[in-house]
């Protein structure tokens, strides 16, 4: 009944439900609850549940938190499309590629920017190599392993989170020159210098579709799409207290246009690249659910036999979900 002093009260992620009897009032009934929860919860348990909903509560959290964190840089590496893929002849005249090249090389960069995540208004630095090795290739497919490594230092957050990931892609063409697609895993770690417990390790598994669309004008279009399942390890620390398990299937999809610049007169080449990318997040999600990317990269490089060489200067905003961040990048490949 609804006059009833009873209460039923419930814990459901960690199996507690209690019920009150014979209770005078609501106070009682409250009293009741809690001296039960004093005997029979497990506080380690209730403390995960607390932990991680404080985790998925954080907009800026380093770990899972949006475009900038860990669970991002895998995310955005499966379907990144600022930038040329070799698969689909997106280099310059006569073999000549402007940016990543999609081969064996090194990408030292860095991106300085500022986000704002509820309370949260943070300028940062951030500095990364990224080696890439095309292990193989066979049927016209390419295995190609990378380990990005970045520092990013925020004045706001008083904090530097120091990021390490290993992923592994194979881009296979459907379509020589029009379609390709790429399944690929990472893992990574990351170390919060003023937060111990902010840090983790995180895997992920996705899969990503490019297809050339059409020329248009001077430049051409391409169509990407991706999923990824990405999940955070939980790392036990004893009296079944762990670091939260965060699971997130993420759908990510857009389009690019490509104007080539210069030539190969000279031996080098360049392009400008425009991009717009929807992610959508689904499982835990957090505050993330839903975000827009925005990108204007301009790249220019040469070859010497076949060795490329290139550098590229980029502006990105990433907006949505209760985040707003933009950012300039410069980087250098060899």
């Amino acid at each position: 009944m609804a006059s009833s002093p009873e209460g039923k009260f419930s814990l459901p992620q960690i199996g507690y439900t209690f019920t009150s009897r014979n209770s005078g009032n609501r106070d009682q009934a409250f009293q009741q609850f809690l001296d039960d929860a004093q005997h029979h919860v497990n506080l380690n348990k209730l403390a995960n549940v607390v932990w991680k909903t404080t985790v998925l509560a954080d907009r800026a959290n380093p770990l899972t938190g949006g475009p900038s964190s860990l669970q991002g840089l895998l995310t955005n590496s499966t379907l990144d499309l600022t930038q040329t893929s070799e698969s689909l002849g997106e280099g310059g005249s006569n073999g000549y590629a402007p940016t990543r090249f999609d081969a064996s090389g090194l990408m030292f960069g860095g991106q300085a920017g500022r986000l704002s995540a509820s309370s949260l208004e943070a300028s940062y630095v951030q500095r990364g190599a990224q080696p890439d090795y095309r292990v193989a290739e066979a049927g016209g497919g390419k295995l190609t392993i990378s380990a990005p490594i970045s520092v990013m230092a925020s004045d706001g957050a008083g904090r530097t989170n120091v990021v390490g990931a290993l992923r592994m892609s194979y881009a296979q063409p459907l379509l020589p020159g029009r379609w390709v697609v790429a399944p690929s895993a990472g893992i990574g770690w990351l170390y919060s210098s003023d937060n111990l417990l902010e840090s983790g390790a995180l895997y992920s598994l996705g899969v990503s579709s490019l297809f050339r669309l059409a020329d248009v004008g001077k430049g051409h279009l391409v169509l990407g799409n991706s999923v990824v399942y990405a999940s955070t390890f939980a790392i036990p620390l004893g009296n079944e207290l762990a670091t939260p398990r965060i699971a997130n299937t993420i759908y990510r999809n857009g389009l690019a246009y490509q104007i080539p610049l210069g030539g190969p007169a000279s031996g080098h080449a360049g392009m400008l690249r425009a991009s717009y990318a929807y992610t959508c997040m689904t499982g835990d999600r957090g505050p993330f659910s839903r975000y827009h990317e925005l990108a204007l990269n301009y790249a220019t490089g040469r070859r010497q036999g076949s060795t490329p060489e290139g550098m590229r200067l980029g502006v990105v905003a990433n907006l949505g979900g209760g985040y707003t961040g933009g950012a300039v990048s410069l980087g250098y490949v060899f």
